[in-house]
């Protein structure tokens, strides 16, 4: 939504600015920002920001990597500010109970596209469900290599930089569940494309 919003002001600043902008006064020409903000402003009123429909009609039907998102990262946002969770450790436990919500969505689609069973269209060849299954396992055994030597690495960076303080746990937290989320975006992902 707010990706849709910024496009839409950047269009309309680009096209006021190239089009329709009034010209900078004559006897003072350092007032052209002003004239550009006035412009602006005449022209900001609350019906040129796009209301969920409208959003909808651009994007069509949400996609379900969109969907698991939104419901996601709402779910987190609700319970982030709760006071349970306003303690270091309680940001620790909060990032991950949701980082186990992004595995468990991973393991639910990796467990679908294992048990796909059809034909997939590449450019020149066509590859069986076996072939899927193959690419597919491959991926998540490197994702959880990559895993492992990326969460190794950065603990030791946040222990240098903040000298083994005790924000390195909720930084760390928050970089595993970004990670987890990432792998199981792409699942969910490759599983909405084979239907």
């Amino acid at each position: 939504m707010k990706k849709i919003i910024g496009i839409i002001l950047t269009a309309t600043i680009l096209t006021l600015c190239l089009c329709g902008c009034q010209k900078p006064n004559e006897e003072n020409p350092d007032d052209s920002s002003s004239s550009i903000a006035n412009t602006l402003e005449e022209n900001s009123d609350d019906s040129s920001i796009p209301d969920e429909s409208t959003v909808e009609q651009y994007n069509g039907i949400e996609s379900l990597a969109d969907k698991l998102t939104r419901e996601i990262d709402e779910a987190y946002a609700k319970e982030e500010y709760l006071p349970e969770y306003s303690s270091t450790a309680g940001m620790v436990a909060l990032a991950d109970k949701y980082r186990e919500k992004w595995a468990e969505v991973a393991d639910e689609y990796y467990n679908k596209i294992m048990e796909y069973n059809g034909i997939i269209q590449g450019s020149d060849d066509y590859y069986s469900s076996d072939d899927l299954h193959t690419f597919v396992s491959n991926m998540k055994t490197s994702w959880e290599q990559y895993n492992q030597t990326q969460c190794e690495n950065y603990i030791k960076v946040l222990e240098t930089i903040y000298a083994g303080g005790t924000i390195v746990r909720p930084i760390f937290a928050d970089y595993k569940l970004n990670l987890q989320k990432e792998w199981a975006l792409r699942l969910v992902i490759i599983y909405d494309q084979l239907y």
